[in-house]
């Protein structure tokens, strides 16, 4: 057993070396200092299993010293030595952490023995008990309040070094679907194999927590730019797709990672980082699932001001802060203007403009999200059926409206829709409603009976932002869809990667085969417009034909759209 002995007086040294030296139980290896300059230096060199520490040195006094040897050797056990029968301060010593206290003069073989004994199962206990209060009792990994540590940590190490650091929020795609399909018990084992995997693929120096259920972070320090954050965002995505083997059962899972970077900017709190990730982690879900997503730039420079968002945006209906924009919709064939889909917007009154994929996270989390989803339906009904009193819209033009997951998951969302039009005055084929594609990988027999009463009442039905998740296509023949948005607004290079043409091709000659209309929207060049030409492709909405437009500047605008 190795003991460190911090004394300064000369005879109560040997007297302790000699007591030592008559107990036979164990192999002693005594190493004596003198201040507590020295015993930081010891104990940071080499592995002691007990010091005994005189609370009176020269350099240190009382609980200083008891501090001073917990910060450098957090897991050694600390024996007082006190030259005064009065308890008090050693009391008060192994309140700041020691293990226990004795009273010099009154030391004898037994007596330390007994001491040593109890320090150590004191100190264990100390640790078990210290571990159960900062890790997850079933992945092993950080929880939820060790995490908030080591991001503070991490977070004042960036503003001082001026490095940069990034937040990953880490959220298993249909778990839920494991535990009811195979049990809690198999689902516990799957959460340990991917806290493994979590593991084996960062760095010592980053951190891996569970926050709860299947979310997971992972703190990563010292990254140089975004694309090495990307790199191993990658790999996360890879090695948790892999195919588990658990007890017997083979499972497959995928994940969905929010990204938040952050450069050590002042007046962000670790609050800030964890909200955005998770943010950013749902449009990464709202993405197709099993991708990643950098929290936007605007975002990152504003996100002391989410928490705010977050507590404003129920509010917003009632402030009268959201409005809609519309962008048309044009048939490049016969160039005509055939329709345009509705946008919501929200102008906060601090903040100005906020980027839709911040806020509309939020939205779909907020009890507001019905409110805000009938308010869009009879608004923009209103607005078509002025238009086309007007003479600004034909009648044949299609309105295009966005459901929200939750609409078409929760309440009775036809009979809401049959209300609003009938407000507006618009006729049910004169809409047609987007889907985002993650709904239709939900499994949930329920949205599915949803869609078929929208669409028995007349309405029309798309899949939104279609072929930003491949693994949707063998579901299209499930529901009762209209047409398909394939979406180009990510892919900047489509022209001239043969990969992309490839897939985007082969998506479109899917649509065709299944009978679906397909609109291109996301088009920003007419090299893209061309090309998906000819691949058959007539309908396109985007920036190269128009902006979306405010109300007022709608009707003279729309008219100039298809001559483009």
């Amino acid at each position: 057993m190795h003991v460190l002995h911090i004394e300064d007086n000369s005879i109560d040294a040997l007297a302790f070396k000699r007591v030592l030296g008559h107990i036979y139980h164990y192999d002693f290896h005594l190493t004596h200092v003198s201040s507590l300059e020295s015993a930081v230096y010891e104990a940071a060199q080499t592995t002691f299993d007990i010091a005994f520490l005189d609370l009176s040195l020269p350099d240190a006094s009382g609980l200083e010293s008891v501090r001073s040897l917990r910060q450098i050797a957090p897991e050694l056990p600390i024996v007082i030595l006190s030259g005064s029968k009065d308890p008090e301060i050693t009391l008060q010593a192994v309140e700041c952490g020691a293990q226990d206290y004795l009273v010099k003069g009154q030391i004898d073989e037994s007596l330390i023995l007994r001491t040593i004994r109890y320090a150590l199962d004191r100190k264990r206990m100390e640790l078990k008990l210290a571990h159960l209060s900062q890790y997850d009792s079933l992945t092993g990994l950080a929880n939820r309040g060790l995490f908030y540590d080591r991001l503070r940590q991490a977070m004042l190490r960036a503003e001082r070094r001026k490095h940069t650091i990034a937040l990953l929020f880490v959220d298993l795609d249909f778990f839920k679907s494991i535990n009811d399909d195979h049990g809690h018990h198999i689902g516990d084992l799957l959460l340990k194999e991917v806290a493994e995997r979590l593991k084996a693929n960062v760095r010592r120096e980053d951190t891996v927590a569970r926050m709860g259920g299947d979310e997971f972070t992972v703190i990563l320090e010292q990254i140089q730019d975004q694309a090495a954050i990307s790199v191993i965002a990658e790999k996360l995505l890879q090695s948790l797709s892999c195919p588990y083997e658990v007890n017997g059962h083979k499972l497959s899972i995928t994940a969905s990672i929010g990204i938040m970077p952050y450069d050590g900017r002042p007046g962000m709190t670790p609050e800030d980082l964890l909200r955005n990730s998770d943010t950013a982690m749902y449009k990464a879900k709202n993405s197709g699932r099993n991708h990643y997503y950098f929290v936007p730039e605007q975002a990152r420079m504003f996100a002391p001001a989410f928490g705010k968002l977050r507590e404003e945006l129920p509010l917003a209906l009632d402030r009268n802060e959201f409005f809609l924009v519309y962008q048309p919709q044009v048939d490049v064939k016969h160039r005509i203007f055939v329709g345009a889909e509705a946008l919501l917007r929200w102008r906060h009154p601090a903040l100005g403009l906020v980027d839709p994929s911040s806020f509309i996270p939020l939205l779909e989390e907020s009890n507001k999200i019905h409110a805000v989803g009938e308010w869009v339906l009879r608004t923009a009904g209103r607005q078509w059926s002025a238009w086309q009193r007007e003479g600004v819209v034909p009648e044949s033009a299609l309105l295009f409206i966005n459901l929200f997951s939750r609409q078409i998951r929760e309440g009775d969302i036809t009979a809401r829709v049959k209300a609003q039009l009938h407000k507006s005055g618009l006729n049910p084929a004169q809409i047609v409603f987007e889907v985002a594609e993650s709904a239709l990988l939900r499994r949930d027999e329920s949205s599915r009976q949803t869609l078929r009463d929208l669409k028995a009442f007349g309405v029309g039905l798309a899949v939104d932002g279609f072929g930003t998740g491949f693994s949707a296509l063998h579901y299209l023949k499930s529901f009762p869809l209209d047409c398909v948005k394939l979406d180009l607004s990510g892919i900047s290079d489509l022209v001239e990667n043969p990969t992309e043409k490839i897939i985007t091709s082969s998506i479109v000659h899917l649509a065709q085969e299944l009978n679906l209309q397909i609109i291109v929207e996301g088009v920003d060049t007419l090299e893209k417009v061309k090309l998906l030409q000819s691949y058959g492709c007539r309908l396109f909405q985007g920036n190269y034909f128009s902006p979306p437009l405010t109300v007022g500047s709608f009707p003279s605008e729309c008219r100039r759209v298809a001559l483009k």
